[in-house]
């Protein structure tokens, strides 16, 4: 029952084993060996596939916390639902209490597509490697190997745009969850802010963002994401093209 529950975990730490033990079997077989082209062979066997393994693995290790997250802000949404702290918050756009079916359904569906991405992607990979590996060994000649290594890495890098299609799409609608989830509380400072008529961040008020020094995007008053940070109020009209609005507090620029 555990092993159904995280198999996920359970399959990267047999790939992340492989991946060591194939890296040993390279190193071995290269330090035995004093020709070159034998060296680029083992190369192209053990060392590109230890490197195959290892990073499949870690995507789905990497899965499995995504995953994880999600649950906990499942678990997140669901107390906020018994103790709203936006009760006292003047009416704002409706936005809905929890995640619907639909957008359940299309995380699922997400998640499916990327594993069919990753299966895919592991699948060329490992046959482009393979070649590689057919064409570098046992030729005896330096050229040949050396070829049969370029190929070997070119899967390698068809792995890694495979891991990339996969975790990069999970990572954005974790993001987007999580500040919707967590907008509704920037709305509420902003909010006491304006009831309050107390001055906004370091002094401003009025129509001001907030920039603060290696950060990309710019923030409205209240934003917890620049709290305790050293953010300076500029004008939005003074606002850098460069910099875009926090997905946090994006409220502020529907309002």
């Amino acid at each position: 029952m555990l092993i159904r529950a995280e198999w996920d975990r359970f399959l990267a730490g047999i790939l992340i084993a492989a991946g060591a033990v194939l890296v040993i079997v390279c190193w071995a077989g290269v330090s035995g060996t004093p020709f070159v082209a034998d060296q680029l062979a083992y190369i192209a066997s053990g060392g590109i596939g230890g490197l195959f393994f290892l990073a499949l693995g870690l995507a789905l290790l990497m899965s499995a916390d995504h995953h994880d997250e999600w649950r906990k802000l499942d678990a997140i949404e669901a107390a906020l639902r018994e103790t709203s702290p936006v009760a006292e918050a003047p009416p704002t756009p409706p936005v809905p209490a929890q995640v619907s079916p639909a957008q359940l359904n299309a995380v699922a569906e997400g998640r499916k597509r990327g594993l069919s991405v990753l299966t895919l992607g592991g699948g060329v990979s490992a046959v482009i490697m393979i070649v590689g590996w057919v064409h570098s060994s046992g030729s005896g000649r330096q050229g040949v190997a050396a070829e049969g290594l370029t190929m070997s890495a070119a899967g390698l890098l068809v792995a890694v745009a495979a891991v990339a299609g996969f975790l990069v799409p999970s990572r954005s609608r974790l993001a987007a969850r999580r500040a919707f989830l967590l907008r509704r509380f920037a709305l509420a400072d902003g909010a006491a802010l304006a009831r309050s008529g107390a001055p906004a961040m370091n002094g401003a008020s009025g129509d001001v963002v907030f920039v603060a020094s290696g950060l990309t995007r710019y923030h409205r008053p209240g934003c917890p994401a620049v709290k305790g940070l050293a953010a300076q109020p500029v004008s939005r009209a003074d606002v850098s093209r460069e910099l875009e609005p926090c997905d946090l507090c994006a409220w502020g620029d529907q309002q």
